[in-house]
């Protein structure tokens, strides 16, 4: 079994890398030698270039969007410049200067929280949608926008455009890098990603032409004090250099690298926690300045990388206090209907604010491109995938799935988009009013005859085989408490039936009337095998009671037995001798018969059953793991 984070060891080593040379670049009087704080330039489109590529699959609304991404960005910003004007600048001579000036001084430190904000509102009308005419023409125009602000608007002596002391230019650049980013993903996606590959090595070998243009250029700038006449090659040489960083990661191998290894943990937790370290260097680094050599920089390297990790640990930790939410969504043969279903899960949770949450989406071997569409998914951390190795069937999917939850509440679902998303909260307000278990109840669903048919013999089975309280309908659209998920799991082994199981955990169940969907596409993955196999688990399973009714079968029919013998007894004594009798008789042996060739099967399945879960026969057999971290290694 395979288990990788879908490119997400890449974007942290890329996040990782950024994070240190802007850091190092901002040491610029805290070195001996000013030109070893080098880097900024490269980490900034690094980081940029990363963004647009991570951002660009937008799937909610404008205010939605805007909203996430501000708080995300402006409660650390606010926090980290509340405590610089509380334990510096308000200790210092800025603590009389003019507040206008002080707001220059702050919109210039915090530059890249301002820039940011206004890429993602032109990002999200640039990059909705999958336009590549509309992809070029902004290029164009933003091209065209920063050649003319170079040639007729910028001081060449300082290379910005002074909007009161603010380099515009500077915003204005690292757009295009934001931009590029968000463009290359939506080009590359898995059904493409091994045309990426055959180019790695020219996306190596930009790189490094990328560094060389660079490299000339500050080197011609630093022997001839040059007024930065040419500078923009600096720029076009940082650009070149990060866009082919990022294909270069892309096409290379993913990197994996076991959780349990401390370096690369630490790896991780500096490269998600990039803001946080910005703004930590940028808040307190004046308390370095002054400290001798080589403290000053120790100081400001440890209490930029420990005091960001410390934030950001303590911020989720915070998050963590929230309920979460797990969604679990066994898919077969859903490519048209997987990505709305959730779609509308991450808008739905994100717009209600209450809780956290995860999706994990188990593709149950399906014969079409499903599982290409869960991994472009994936590119969102929250969203988790499973690949089974085989067809192992919807309840098999459903235990996998069980098996990797983390959260408070857990939701289940199909893939095919008839059990709405927006309903979630109905079922989960009626839990929260102290149900273990509450399911969708339909007053009309929409499904073929066959698929009815099969609902209404696992309802039959439930109620009077399993024991489900009366009144009481299950469905596959449905949310539980941790604790009946825990208990399910627990049972190991084959032919799960997951209502079965959770009735076994809790009779406190409730429903909730919702409307049932039209499904968009496709048709229900249930075939009459896979329905038979699912009853036959819950007969055999779950209930004593089929055995039980052989008994009593058998009983009656010894009855009938003696009945007609004595029947046949007094006839013959009578004298009285009926033309059919032969023909009755021949008739009770075959009933007969069959009905014990029905039984022995019946009990044969018992036995096939127990002699398979005794040779520890597999619920299901997991190919892949995307996004979720071996338990072992936790």
């Amino acid at each position: 079994m395979e288990n990788k984070k879908y490119k997400d060891n890449r974007i942290v080593v890329l996040r990782f890398l950024a994070c240190l040379l802007i850091t190092n670049s901002h040491c610029g009087d805290l070195y001996p030698i000013s030109l070893l704080a080098i880097g900024g330039g490269q980490g900034n489109v690094i980081f940029f270039v990363l963004s647009g590529y991570c951002l660009a699959n937008i799937n909610i609304g404008f205010r939605e969007w805007i909203k996430k991404r501000a708080n995300r960005i402006l409660p650390a910003t606010i926090i980290f410049l509340l405590l610089r004007i509380i334990l510096i600048d308000g200790k210092s001579e800025f603590a009389n200067t003019d507040f206008s000036v002080l707001i220059k001084r702050y919109v210039d430190l915090y530059w890249f929280v301002f820039a940011i904000l206004l890429y993602y509102v032109i990002f999200y009308f640039a990059i909705k949608g999958q336009s590549i005419k509309k992809y070029i023409g902004v290029l164009c125009a933003y091209a065209l926008i920063y050649i003319v602000s170079y040639v007729f608007g910028m001081d060449l002596s300082t290379f910005c455009v002074e909007l009161e002391g603010f380099s515009l230019f500077k915003v204005l650049f690292y757009f295009g890098p934001f931009f590029s980013g968000g463009i290359i993903r939506k080009i590359i996606n898995n059904k493409n990603m091994q045309k990426v590959r055959k180019y790695s090595k020219f996306y190596f070998v930009g790189g490094i032409c990328g560094i060389l243009v660079w490299a000339m250029e500050y080197i011609e700038i630093l022997i001839y004090n040059s007024a930065y006449k040419y500078q923009f090659l600096i720029h076009l040489g940082i650009y070149i250099f990060g866009i082919n960083v990022l294909l270069y990661m892309l096409s290379i191998s993913d990197i994996k690298i076991r959780n349990e290894n401390k370096l690369w943990r630490c790896v991780q937790l500096i490269g998600d926690s990039t803001l946080s370290i910005y703004l930590m260097q940028v808040t307190f680094k004046p308390l370095c300045i002054g400290i001798p050599m080589p403290f000053n920089f120790l100081i400001f390297w440890l209490m930029a990388l420990i005091g960001g990790c410390i934030y950001t640990m303590v911020k989720e930790k915070i998050n963590k206090s929230m309920k979460k939410l797990s969604f679990v969504i066994p898919c077969y043969c859903s490519e048209k209907s997987i990505k709305k279903v959730v779609d509308d899960i991450i808008k739905t949770v994100e717009n209600d604010g209450r809780y956290t949450y995860e999706i994990i989406c188990v593709n149950d071997c399906s014969k079409d491109d499903t599982y290409s569409v869960l991994v472009d998914l994936a590119h969102n951390s929250k969203v988790k995938v499973l690949n089974m190795a085989k067809n192992f069937g919807q309840h098999s999917a459903l235990m996998a799935g069980f098996n990797e939850v983390t959260g408070d509440i857990v939701v289940c679902l199909d893939d095919d988009g008839q059990n709405p998303p927006s309903e979630m909260f109905r079922l989960i307000d009626k839990l929260e009013e102290g149900y273990d278990l509450v399911s969708a109840r339909y007053k009309e669903k929409k499904s073929t005859l066959f698929r009815k048919i099969g609902s209404k013999v696992s309802f039959f089975m439930s109620t009077h085989l399993v024991g489900m309280p009366k009144g009481i309908e299950l469905n596959s659209y449905c949310v539980c408490q941790r604790f009946v998920i825990d208990e399910v799991v627990k049972y190991k082994n084959a032919y799960p039936f997951v209502h079965g199981l959770m009735l076994r955990a809790t009779r406190n169940v409730a429903n909730v009337y919702i409307d049932h969907q039209d499904r968009s596409y496709g048709q229900s993955g249930y075939t009459l095998k896979k329905l038979l196999g699912l009853w036959m688990n819950g007969f055999t399973a779950f209930s004593e009671k089929p055995l039980r009714l052989a008994t009593y079968v058998g009983v009656v029919n010894i009855f009938i037995a003696l009945l007609c013998s004595i029947i046949l007894i007094i006839q013959f004594a009578m004298g009285i001798l009926l033309n059919y009798s032969l023909f009755i008789a021949i008739n009770v042996v075959l009933f007969l018969t069959g009905e014990l060739m029905f039984f022995v099967g019946l009990l044969g399945e018992y036995i096939g059953r127990m002699y398979i879960c005794i040779n520890n026969a597999p619920q299901y057999v997991i190919k892949e793991k995307i996004n979720i971290e071996n338990k072992e290694e936790e």
